[in-house]
C-alpha cells in the first residue's frame, strides 16, 4: 500500500483499512491474516476478502491473482480467506 503511505502499518490496522475502503486484500502473510481473518469472524466483522500467497516472483503472483479475480465474484471473495 505505497501509494496510500501505508508502509511499516501493523497488519490489523492494514486489514482495518481495506474493510473500510471496499478493498479485497493481497498478502504473502499466510499466518497472521489466517488469524486476524478469524478474529473479524469471530467478532461479527466483515472484510472484501483476503487472499494469500507463498513468497513468487511479482509477475507470476499478478498472473494468478488477475486469474483469481477473473473467476471470482466480489460478493464470493467477501469475508473470505483464499490461497492463491
Amino acid at each position: 500500500m505505497r501509494e496510500l503511505e501505508r508502509v511499516g502499518v501493523d497488519d490489523l490496522s492494514q486489514l482495518e483499512f481495506a474493510a473500510h475502503d471496499g478493498r479485497c486484500f493481497l498478502t504473502c502473510n499466510v499466518g497472521e491474516f489466517v488469524v486476524l481473518h478469524g478474529s473479524f469472524v469471530n467478532q461479527g466483522r466483515e472484510h472484501f476478502g483476503i487472499v494469500v500467497s507463498a513468497q513468487k516472483p511479482v509477475r507470476r503472483m499478478l498472473r494468478e491473482m488477475l486469474t483469481f479475480l477473473q473467476s471470482h465474484t466480489a460478493n464470493e471473495i467477501q469475508s473470505q480467506v483464499f490461497f492463491l
